[in-house]
């Protein structure tokens, strides 16, 4: 009998200490699904010191993943930028070879030219969904791409005609890089001052 309760005792303290013993860790798992939410989020210090290096090893991954990832997203934006300009010289010779009478060789560059622009613009559009996320998250970011994509226009011959009027929220967050929404915003600014009467 009493080999018996000795044996029971001995099994529920057991169990109450695996359970206490891995509380920390399901804290730990909770804290990596949200981390897989937001790459940008990273795991508090644990209350048990035994499983601190294993936090902190995880902490160090992950910034050393994002590291990576913006350096490559800004490979691919200097890789883009770096073809756009012989993408448009071949674009042009493409134009005089048609008007020269070599449509043939006119349409193959063409093609080829057309081919290499799409996988640019992937991989570009790839590294850019790679670090979404991230986005403007320091609040005013957006407001100051808008402000200096209007200072530039105001010094243009049509941007110099017409009145600016920037309503951007100062704690507005969006989930786009500060270069990225300046290459989307710049030309359709540009649109709007080319064809606006008055007041953009």
């Amino acid at each position: 009998l009493f080999l018996g309760l000795l044996w029971a005792i001995l099994t529920i303290a057991s169990w109450i200490q695996v359970e206490l013993g891995l509380r920390p860790l399901r804290r730990v798992r909770a804290e990596l699904a949200a981390m897989k939410r937001n790459p940008s989020d990273r795991l508090a210090p644990p209350e048990a010191a035994e499983i601190a290096p294993l936090v902190a090893a995880i902490n160090s991954l992950a910034e050393a993943r994002e590291r990576d990832l913006d350096q490559a997203r800004r490979r691919a934006s200097d890789l883009a930028h770096a073809l756009k300009t012989p993408l448009a010289a071949l674009s042009a010779l493409s134009r005089r070879a048609s008007e020269a009478g070599a449509r043939d060789v006119a349409e193959g560059l063409g093609r080829v030219i057309s081919a290499t622009r799409g996988a640019v613009e992937t991989e570009l559009a790839r590294a850019r969904v790679a670090t979404a996320r991230r986005g403007c998250g320091v609040p005013g970011e957006a407001r100051q791409v808008v402000e200096k994509i209007v200072g530039v226009l105001e010094h243009t011959d049509f941007g110099a005609q017409v009145v600016y009027d920037v309503d951007v929220a100062e704690d507005l967050r969006l989930p786009v890089v500060a270069e990225d929404l300046s290459e989307l915003l710049g030309p359709l600014l540009e649109n709007a001052a080319r064809h606006a009467r008055r007041r953009v």
